[in-house]
């Protein structure tokens, strides 16, 4: 059978229409997984900056505080050590590390502000300063306020010492990152600590339940064997009546210890549970340090 031309060209044509319609289906498909691979590329990029910003345990920020009747620009941060933990961290690391001694803490003194005067610290400023450290009590632990000097009235600022202010920054940010780890690292390692103890009071707590539970099995069967029958002799009564008086003794004995045991395992789980929430929040913290 032979075609004629123009269904030739018709047949042609309806060819060239479907590969046209395939191409576009497969470029279409194409560009719907490549715009879905993206969408999950950009969420996965927000999620993982969310966790990182989330994640972070401590900031230092610019602030301001109140000294010597005016404010005064100064660095401050928020963590959970206490105020005497962290004074005592900040004057050895300031010590070891600028070789400064910083004055108003100590066995007779602890002072609203500590201080270190005519401060020699090439890292920090290629001038003397003085070197001026707040740190008060929050709910949660301790907020540290870090401010200087060239001499009176004349603080360290971002905008006229730019380069000393963000090395002051370094100073505090090297200062929390060591110090941190160091605080992390001990309450963790003293909640589990803790933690090991409480399980290991839980256990003989449950070892002593389950004696007196044998031993209460036993009692019932003494109790049965003991019971007092008309035909006993009197002779017999009064001896079964002692050994009953002895054992309804023991068995309330026993009862009353497991009941203790069960309120001691309760409190104990409590605490328990408590330590791994708390080790919890200071693994995520210590994993958050950002240097």
């Amino acid at each position: 059978m032979h075609l004629k031309k123009n269904e030739i060209v018709d047949n042609h044509q309806l060819l060239d229409s479907k590969l046209t319609l395939n191409l576009y289906y497969n470029l279409t498909i194409l560009k719907n997984k490549m715009k879905t691979k993206l969408h999950i590329a950009i969420l996965f990029m927000l999620v993982l900056l969310s966790s990182i910003s989330n994640a972070q345990t401590f900031t230092v920020e610019k602030s301001e505080l109140s000294y010597e009747n005016d404010l005064r620009p100064c660095l401050v941060t928020t963590v959970d050590p206490s105020t005497k933990e962290l004074k005592k961290a900040w004057v050895k690391y300031v010590k070891k590390n600028l070789g400064v001694k910083i004055k108003g803490i100590g066995f007779f003194s602890d002072d609203a502000i500590l201080k270190a005067e005519d401060v020699i610290a090439p890292s920090i400023a290629p001038n003397r300063f003085n070197l001026y450290t707040r740190i008060a009590e929050t709910p949660s632990g301790s907020q540290m306020k870090v401010f200087a000097s060239f001499g009176y009235d004349l603080f360290i600022n971002e905008n006229n010492y730019p380069t000393e202010f963000d090395n002051i920054k370094m100073l505090m940010n090297d200062f929390l990152y060591e110090t941190l780890n160091e605080y992390y690292t001990a309450e963790t390692k003293s909640l589990n600590k803790a933690t090991a103890s409480y399980n290991k009071n839980k256990l003989k707590e449950l070892k002593s339940i389950n004696s007196n539970e044998k031993k209460l099995v036993k009692t019932d069967v003494n109790i049965a064997k003991n019971t007092i029958s008309e035909y006993d002799t009197t002779e017999t009564k009064i001896k079964k009546t002692k050994a009953l008086n002895k054992l309804f003794y023991n068995k309330t004995k026993m009862e009353k210890e497991n009941s203790e045991s069960k309120i001691n395992i309760q409190n104990l789980e409590n605490q328990i549970k408590t330590n791994l929430e708390s080790i919890e929040a200071l693994r995520n913290s210590h994993n958050g340090l950002i240097k």
